[in-house]
């Protein structure tokens, strides 16, 4: 059995090379923090989980409210999945709710779900904003990490194309009409869209005050009027956090530590766009990885 998992490990990486695993899937199963968890592969999608980022400020994070705070985990922009593994590597029991609006990325990660038997796991096949709308998904390929629903977000316009035309819903109106007692931490990636995502979260942030991970892509100039279009989004982001008593806290990742700020700079710093932010009456919880 052994030498037939080497020989798909070796034949997934040939075709992935040579461009042709979209017309193939396969099934692994690996150890990710020494648990067994079952890898599909279809058609391509979900190949990189085979070979996980070991991200040890994320992992350290979840553990930590896992252990600590109380509640439901919410995961605003899935992808394929990659940060739902981590979660279930630690407690596959917890309840979670997924958000993902890409059908692509949505279809891999119920068929994730599915083979890795997690019944407390649900994924909704929406975005999170503050309305109700359909709107257009821009990204390099169909499955993209990377894609975004916030048009001229990127400057490439001509590598990032219209890939899908999405529905958004209201995050409040959503999470209302499910069964919730209280929120541990809610995971927000969505590749600059993160202004109009607690814009309609904030009965949710008020009602269950929770922790927020949360990924803000560097302003890299002022000089652009794509770098004055981040930075305003940047800054009315930050202010309505302030407004909701949210402290923020860079995160150090190769320290694994947190540095509390007032505010963040234009910089451009691939490796400072993570940020914890913690309701004002709970820093404390926090103390021990202050830098």
């Amino acid at each position: 059995m052994k030498y037939i998992l080497h020989y798909k490990y070796y034949l997934c990486r040939v075709l992935a090379k040579a461009g042709l695993l979209k017309y193939f899937s396969f099934f692994f199963t690996i150890r990710i923090n020494n648990k067994k968890i079952n890898i599909p592969v279809i058609n391509g999608n979900g190949y990189f989980n085979l070979f996980p980022v070991k991200e040890a400020w994320m992992e350290t994070l979840i553990q930590k409210c896992l252990a600590e705070r109380q509640g439901c985990i919410i995961d605003v922009g899935v992808n394929l999945g990659q940060t739902l593994l981590k979660i279930a590597s630690f407690n596959n029991k917890v309840d979670y709710y997924g958000f993902e609006p890409n059908p692509v990325c949505y279809n891999y990660s119920k068929e994730l779900i599915k083979r890795n038997d997690l019944p407390s796991f649900k994924i909704l096949p929406v975005g999170l904003s503050d309305d109700a709308a359909v709107v257009k998904l821009f990204g390099d390929n169909d499955h993209a990490s990377g894609a975004t629903v916030v048009e001229g977000f990127r400057n490439n316009t001509k590598k990032y194309k219209v890939i899908h035309h999405v529905p958004v819903l209201r995050g409040d109106i959503v999470l209302n009409d499910e069964n919730i007692n209280a929120i541990n931490f809610i995971k927000i990636d969505v590749e600059g869209a993160e202004l109009e995502v607690v814009k309609g979260l904030q009965q949710t942030l008020q009602k269950y005050r929770p922790v927020l991970i949360l990924e803000i892509l560097p302003v890299y100039s002022l000089e652009s009027p794509n770098g004055k279009m981040r930075k305003e989004r940047q800054d009315q982001l930050l202010q309505l956090l302030r407004e909701m008593q949210y402290d923020l806290f860079l995160i150090k990742e190769q320290e694994v530590k947190l540095k509390k700020l007032d505010d963040i700079p234009v910089h451009g710093d691939m490796g400072s766009t993570n940020y914890l932010l913690v309701p004002s009456t709970s820093s404390n919880q926090f103390s021990d990885m202050l830098s």
